[in-house]
């Protein structure tokens, strides 16, 4: 094709701006180029799905923190839609069924787990979800569901949870009926209780049912929330579109609800089904039978081979470790012996060690039951009496995580409706039966779909995902193979039952034969990371945790046009948290899992090993208290020596080698029985001091290596008594004494007690590399029920504090990392729940750094400094890179000129890789511009300007044209000679992201340039390197790369290539 006849190069125009001298101008900023490089393979949480279901093939999915996804062609591309709002985690998306342009979003993930976001109310698009408007209900938090009627679209219900850290009114249940100009609060309890479900009656829009849910959460990474029944969570029912509503109760359980979801069966509108959490759940009736017999299937029956507090199986749950022995069990006293084969308990065969739990449960403690019995060939009759359960024994109707189990209903006794499950009306949800136990982790999932198509087939959604093909009567946990676990959505098709649209926390996945074979829609990077770590080499690699995802890693950049699902490599399962890379030598990674332990491992040669064991004891030996750890366990690898490791939980250990011998270093760092720590922070400058934060509030500092520590709350306070040690050092200091590295020096701060209006969870440490008493701390208030952002800095070592948030705007959103920029000591970057910022002032002013970077919860910093680039570790959004070389040059000087040429780092010649084709199902990462990028800001609009590039014998060898408008702009040089004069209409193909222009000269060889900006006469200059490809240092390939081009052109080649 034909090549452009002028140069085009990366040009960033932005508008000058009248912002103070040592302040980044917000319109400069605003421009900021990050690049995504995903990963996308292994997807992230999905919570809703809206499909239009007279085209199919058009559908929205709702992520829990990263936006919403269309598809118009049935997944095999998406569109990020919703990337710019103030918020973007997703409770509920719902598409108008009579207008497929109307589609409403409700903020806020309704499932109350530890890492939930927060939303601010309702959002409306009348074009198919390329705009947005808040339609209000901002304070609703998060989002249970939301109902569009099926022919007047202006109708809408919007069930509003409400705050997950404390009461709000903005909950209940919400109804316009003039398409959100206007809301009435159709149904509302109390300011504890909202709405996680709604469900509109096939037929009549009029009739509803929906589930009202009661929950709170408290400030600790615990699995269910502090709060999950209550008298307000139920099952209501209105006939008349909203006006009143009346509770139903008939075949329910009479105790406290939980969550509950519901599911309405199309053919027959008198079927509906509904999952419910009772405060009963896995518990058994108080005069429950124990056996405490274990047993195996034989021909004719079951074999005892064993006695224990299991109850019927064979290797059992639970042991014996209940305390009751063995040999006082009630089979074993009732004279069952090892050998016996059970024909028959009553009248009734067994088969099975369920059969035993069936035939035993219909019977309660205390009775005697005849048991028939084979024993040396002889028929015996034994007598048994059932005994009570064991105290502290393990339920046999415990499932997954706080869940119930399934298909055990007939072992609950005549009350088993009182311990929730799966329910089925024939009524139209007037009155209930029980038809099943199941309910995975209630509080999770609690969600039910029926076959519109036919009743029989339910699915019920979990860690697993269930399915029944009779009614409910029985749940196989088949349904997954192949899926991710922790199911959160799923459409099943009206009109064809076999196809089914899914989600869960592994992203998107469809089935068109009924769930026997699934396909993974993993071409979107919406994963959830919680930290990013990064190699320092110029070719540098990313590491990062993702919420249930594990640990990856990548190259930040790649041969191709960018990273693709076979780039990265998992380095860690389970749940993935802090990554670090050795500073020393890059093949040594760590990563960790939930509640720790971390670990490392070489990628060269496999070895491995672990910092702690999971809950281990310290070095005081076996009195030691068990310890204590967060969700996510903070670790860091010391800046004074790379095999010096430390790690905390309640308290904070060391090791002198790598995990080996790890001691405690302090005392109990929280504040409550269930705290931990998770942050930490070592001084570059001082090894002696060491900074620890915890969940409950807590922030201590040691300024002597761990002899002493200082909670920065109650400076001047003992932290301990008198003469307490710790691997016989003393802990506390005493009345009278100054902590060690005090000073006589008049506080520069405030207390930070002064400051903060009371414990807030600790999410970032940072302690310069450039003053060993200065140090950073990011506190996340909304566990505490407070939205409000905490950056705070201290310039002596934790004794006064200055907060660093007074200039955040309003909706920032909650802290989560802080980082120090490492080549200068202003520079800072600030990730909160919405966005990035940068100051470049030491935190007296932010600016935000998002430019194309979606609205997203920014959870950690990486930064690369051979390349200046900061890594953005995004909770929804997985990786995004951008380059900070400009702004960590923006001294109180720079910015005071009219014109700077700021000085480039070194360019690369990177070799080209090889195409490998594919098709538009598929995720490829954006590799940084190839070429040197050459940024200079204008105060005000020149009258010329250009850049020209120079050799070492200062002849130009390249001019680019550049803008002349008045702020920052970045043009990107190709690394090329200018074009041969009989081709002096080729251009080059610079551009964000391209690779510079084939069209140009020949490519220029390694070695050190000049590029001087010359503005109105007036030059600025600066030294530029070019470097080979680090990976193929032999420069030949250079040449035969050019005469492959050079083939290319001639052929027409299609520049379509990874190259």
């Amino acid at each position: 094709m034909s090549r452009p006849s002028i140069l085009l190069v990366t040009l960033v125009l932005l508008a000058a701006s009248t912002s103070t001298a040592q302040e980044l101008p917000t319109s400069w900023a605003d421009d900021t180029h990050w690049r995504s490089i995903g990963p996308s393979t292994m997807g992230g949480r999905i919570i809703s799905l809206a499909v239009y279901e007279n085209e199919p093939s058009i559908w929205w999915a709702g992520t829990a923190s990263g936006g919403l996804l269309k598809t118009i062609n049935n997944g095999i591309t998406f569109e990020h839609q919703f990337d710019h709002e103030s918020t973007v985690s997703v409770g509920s998306v719902c598409v108008s069924q009579s207008n497929k342009d109307i589609v409403w979003v409700g903020t806020g993930e309704g499932n109350p787990r530890n890492s939930v976001s927060y939303g601010d109310g309702v959002y409306k698009s009348t074009d198919g979800g390329k705009t947005w408007t808040n339609m209000g209900l901002r304070q609703s938090f998060q989002t249970g569901c939301i109902v569009i009627h099926p022919t007047n679209p202006d109708i809408v219900y919007v069930g509003a949870l409400g705050r997950l850290y404390g009461p709000n009114e903005q909950r209940g249940l919400y109804k316009t009926t003039d398409g959100g100009k206007t809301w009435n609060k159709s149904h509302y309890i109390d300011d504890m209780t909202g709405v996680i479900d709604i469900d509109m009656h096939p037929t009549d829009p009029d009739t509803l049912l929906m589930a009202t849910y009661e929950r709170e959460r408290d400030g600790f990474d615990t699995n269910d929330p502090s709060k999950k029944y209550g008298p307000g969570s139920g099952i209501w029912k209105t006939t008349n579109a909203g006006k009143t509503w009346t509770r139903m109760t008939k075949g329910l359980p009479t105790c406290d609800f939980g969550r509950v979801g519901i599911d309405w069966y199309r053919k027959d509108p008198n079927v509906v089904m509904a999952i419910v959490e009772s405060e009963m759940i896995a518990k058994q009736p108080e005069d429950a039978p124990f056996l405490g017999l274990r047993v195996e299937a034989v021909d004719a029956g079951v074999k005892v081979s064993g006695f224990g507090a299991s109850q019927g199986r064979g290797r059992g749950r639970g042991g014996s470790g209940s305390g009751q022995k063995p040999q006082d069990t009630p089979a074993k006293t009732s004279g069952l012996k090892v050998g016996d084969v059970v024909l028959s308990i009553g009248d009734h065969r067994v088969h099975s060690s369920n059969d035993v739990d069936k035939q035993c449960h219909n019977h309660k403690a205390g009775d005697t039951v005849p048991f028939k019995v084979v024993r040396d060939k002889k028929d015996v009759v034994v007598e048994v009496t059932l005994g009570k359960w064991p105290k502290g024994a393990r339920s046999p109707f415990t499932g997954t995580l706080g869940g119930q189990a399934a298909n055990m209903q007939d072992r609950q006794g005549p009350n088993g409706h009182e311990y929730g499950g799966v329910y089925k009306s024939t009524d139209a949800g007037e009155t209930w039966t029980r038809v099943n136990t199941l309910n995975p982790r209630p509080m999770y999932y609690s969600q039910i779909r029926v076959d519109p198509t036919n009743a029989d087939n339910i699915m019920v959604l979990g860690t697993s995902l269930y399915r029944s093909t009779n009614g409910g009567e029985k749940f196989e946990r088949n349904a997954g193979r192949g899926v991710h676990s922790d199911h959160h959505a799923e459409w099943i098709n009206p009109n064809n039952g076999d196809h089914i649209i899914h989600g869960s926390d592994g992203g998107i996945y469809v089935t068109y034969d009924a769930c026997k074979n699934w396909d993974h829609l993993n071409h979107t990077a919406i994963g959830q990371f919680y930290h990013v770590g990064c190699s320092q080499e110029r070719n540098y690699w990313v590491f990062g945790g993702l919420q249930d995802n594990g640990s990856w890693g990548a190259p930040s950049r790649t041969a191709g046009t960018g990273q693709r699902n076979h780039d990265w490599i998992r380095i860690g399962g389970g749940d993935g948290f802090r990554c670090l890379v050795d500073p020393e030598n890059p093949n040594i990674v760590y990563s960790q899992s939930q509640n720790g332990p971390p670990g490392w491992r070489d990628l060269e040669t496999g070895a491995r090993g672990s910092l702690r064991a999971r809950g281990g004891r310290g070095s005081g030996g076996s009195n030691t208290p068990r310890v204590r750890f967060n969700w996510e366990t903070p670790y860091l690898i010391s800046d004074h020596n790379n095999k010096i490791v430390y790690t905390a939980g309640s308290v904070v250990m060391k090791s002198l080698n790598r995990g080996v011998g790890m001691k405690h270093i302090s005392p109990e760092i929280t504040n409550t029985e269930r705290g931990a720590a998770t942050a930490l922070a070592e001084s570059p400058k001082d090894a002696n001091i060491v900074y620890v934060g915890t969940d409950d509030g807590a922030l201590w500092v040691t300024r002597d290596g761990g002899t002493n520590w200082i909670d920065c709350f109650k400076v001047g306070i003992p932290s301990a008594d008198a003469g307490e040690t710790v691997s016989g050092k003393p802990v506390a200091v005493k009345d009278g004494e100054k902590p060690a590295g005090a000073t006589d020096k008049k506080p520069a701060g405030a207390p930070i007690a002064a400051i903060v209006p009371g414990p807030r969870w600790v999410s970032e440490l940072v302690a310069s590399k450039y003053d060993a008493k200065r140090a950073y701390v990011t506190l996340d208030g909304h566990r505490s029920d407070d939205d409000a952002p905490y950056a705070l800095m201290t310039n002596d070592a934790g004794d006064t504090w200055h907060s660093l948030t007074g200039s955040l705007p309003e909706g920032a959103g909650s802290t989560r990392t802080i980082a120090e920029d490492p080549v200068n000591e202003d520079v800072l970057y600030l990730g909160t729940e919405f966005s990035a910022y940068v100051s470049i002032n030491r935190g007296k002013h932010w600016t935000r750094l998002n430019g194309n970077l979606p609205t997203v919860a920014v959870h950690a910093f990486a930064i690369n400094v051979p390349s200046g680039e900061v890594v953005a570790g995004t909770h929804g959004r997985s990786l995004w890179i951008t380059n900070v070389n400009a702004v960590r040059q923006m001294t109180e000087k720079v910015m005071a000129k009219g014109v700077h040429f700021y000085k480039p780092v070194s360019a690369v010649i990177w070799k080209s890789g090889t195409s490998t084709g594919g098709t538009n199902r598929r995720f490829v990462g954006e590799n940084p511009p190839t070429g040197a990028t050459l940024t200079y800001h204008l105060k005000k609009k020149a009258t010329s300007a250009k850049i020209e590039i120079v050799d070492g014998t200062a002849k130009v060898i390249r001019t680019i044209e550049v803008s002349t408008d008045a702020g920052l702009h970045n043009a990107t040089w190709d690394l090329r000679g200018a074009p041969p004069a009989s081709n002096n209409n080729a251009g080059g193909r610079g551009g964000r992201g391209g690779r510079g222009g084939r069209g140009g000269g020949r490519r220029v060889r390694p070695g050190t340039f000049g590029a001087r900006l010359i503005v109105d006469g007036e030059t600025q200059s600066h030294s530029l390197t070019v470097e080979i490809d680090p990976e193929h240092p032999d420069p030949s390939w250079i040449t035969l790369q050019e005469e492959a081009e050079r083939l290319e052109a001639e052929l027409g080649g299609d520049e379509e290539h990874d190259g």
